[in-house]
C-alpha cells in the first residue's frame, strides 16, 4: 500500500525507517524503502488484512498517481478501493479498480457487487496480441472487442 496513517490518523507515504498503522485494520505497518521496489507499506505481521490484496506493479502505481491523493486507496469496509472517484470526477461516486493480474470470474462478480458502481482499468499488455480491437456501428454506440 502507498499510504499508512499516523496515530493521529494523518495519511503518510513510506519513507525509510518509519512505522505507522494500516488505514484499514489499524495494525502496525513498516516502511519498505529499498532500491528495487516502489516504496510502500507492509503489515508488520506479514499478513495483509484486505482479502483482495495483490502485490502492485509500477503500472498499478502509475495509474493511481493520475488521481488526486484523497481518491487513492480509500478504505471501504475490509477493502481498499484503488480509486474512489468523488464529485470532482463525476456527479456520482464510483470505484476504479486497476487490474494487472488475472482474476477468477467469481472474484470479479464479488468485487462488482461489493463496490457497486465501478469501472475496471485492465493492463492489456500481456494479451493485446490475442485480440482485435475495433468499433462497429451499434445502437448503443459502444466498442467491440473480438477474440480471433
Amino acid at each position: 500500500m502507498i499510504y499508512a496513517v499516523t496515530e493521529a490518523g494523518r495519511r503518510i507515504c513510506a519513507e525509510p525507517n518509519q512505522h505507522a498503522l494500516c488505514p484499514g485494520c489499524r495494525a502496525p505497518v513498516l516502511s519498505k524503502c529499498g532500491a528495487i521496489n516502489v516504496w510502500h507499506w507492509a503489515h508488520a505481521s506479514g499478513k495483509e488484512c484486505d482479502p483482495w490484496y495483490e502485490p502492485e506493479t509500477q503500472w498499478h502505481i502509475n495509474w493511481k498517481m493520475q488521481f488526486e491523493e484523497s481518491c487513492r486507496e480509500v478504505v471501504m469496509g475490509e477493502h481498499r478501493a484503488d480509486i474512489f472517484a468523488l464529485d470532482k470526477y463525476s456527479t456520482f461516486p464510483y470505484v476504479v479498480e486497476l487490474q494487472h493480474s488475472p482474476l477468477e470470474f467469481t472474484e470479479i462478480v464479488e468485487r462488482e457487487r461489493f463496490y457497486g458502481l465501478m469501472v475496471w482499468i485492465v493492463d492489456g499488455l500481456g494479451f493485446k496480441n490475442h485480440f482485435e480491437f475495433g468499433c462497429e456501428i451499434k445502437t448503443n454506440g459502444g466498442a467491440t472487442v473480438a477474440a480471433p
